[in-house]
């Protein structure tokens, strides 16, 4: 029995391997136990450990060994406790022809540049390494403390993908696509991200619309102060909504972007039904609007909350009122 580990995301990834006469691997067991659960973990399982028997390696992530989803130093710090294993066993491991013994070393030694911003209800961190052009090379998210099903999934390759091979800047809605009624996390997320290219060094440019090529041609100064200006009004209204004998005051706030699409929106349901009318502050109703112009109707374009007729009428209307469709 040969043992080797290597360091993961948060901890040793330790295996133990028999080997064949020919060097070949006969079995072999993975323990990432203090890798995180449904991710590193499953390191652990069959569906990765099998892609090792009956070779002799070497083995290297996206070559000849599938990386376990969104879990790349897990999978990374298993290759090469297996490699370290082989070479003890005996076995013949040369460097991949298409990477030099030095590349996998310094892969290993990468600098890790973490960040974080607020979401929707608590921070959300990601960490990073960038290649030698400074792309991203392998990104996770970490997102637990957002809403399951909705804020959660930007910890899912689907999401972390979009960023994999780019340098950045990265924008909601230009080449990053928002995480269905999740906003507040995919914005969080995306600021993180930045933040991290930033220590990371990385060139973070202007966005397109606004080339630094070009102050010349335009007064530019202006329009991006006017455009700030804009961005920073927030327009408020406070609605009646259902009144059970403790106050019924909903008060909603908002943001316009310069095509008159909402921006932000937060909306101060606390005196609401809690499990009711208080859900109108939640983002899974507030994201109805976010990027909409309106006007907006109930069961047409916005769903209303499930047994909270009176307070989700209520909000369209005074969100409608201050977007100047009329009065409530």
């Amino acid at each position: 029995m040969y043992k080797a580990s290597a360091f993961g995301y948060e901890s040793d990834v330790n295996v133990a391997l028999t080997v064949d006469a020919e060097g070949k691997i006969a079995t072999l067991t993975v323990d990432a136990k203090g890798e995180t659960k449904g991710l590193g973990q499953n390191t652990m399982e069959e569906a990765f450990t099998s892609q090792f028997i009956g070779k002799s390696g070497p083995f290297a992530v996206g070559e000849n060994v599938d990386a376990v989803t969104n879990a790349t130093f897990s999978t990374k710090a298993a290759v090469e406790a297996v490699n370290k294993a082989l070479e003890k066993a005996g076995a013949t491991v040369e460097a991949p022809a298409e990477t030099p013994v030095e590349t996998p070393s310094e892969e290993a030694e990468a600098e890790v540049y973490k960040a974080s911003a607020f979401g929707y209800e608590s921070d959300v961190n990601v960490a990073l390494t960038v290649d030698a052009e400074g792309k991203i090379a392998t990104l996770t998210v970490d997102a637990k403390g957002e809403t399951k099903g909705l804020g959660q999934n930007t910890m899912e390759e689907a999401f972390t993908s979009q960023f994999i091979g780019k340098s950045g800047p990265f924008a909601v809605g230009e080449n990053v696509d928002v995480v269905t009624n999740a906003t507040f996390s995919t914005k969080a997320a995306v600021e993180a991200v930045n933040k991290a290219l930033e220590k990371a060094g990385a060139t973070v440019k202007a966005p397109v619309e606004a080339p630094a090529e070009t102050p010349a041609e335009t007064p530019a100064e202006t329009p991006s102060e006017e455009a700030g200006e804009a961005a920073a009004e927030t327009l408020t209204i406070t609605v009646q909504g259902y009144d059970d004998g403790h106050g019924a005051d909903v008060i909603i706030s908002l943001t316009k972007n310069a095509d008159g699409t909402i921006a932000t929106l937060t909306i101060d349901a606390a005196t609401q039904t809690i499990g009711l009318g208080k859900k109108a502050g939640d983002e899974a109703f507030t994201s109805q609007f976010i990027g909409q112009t309106g006007p907006f109707t109930l069961h047409e374009n916005v769903d209303a909350i499930t047994n909270a007729t009176v307070t989700s009428t209520a909000v369209v209307e005074g969100i409608n009122e201050l977007l100047g469709f009329g009065e409530k």
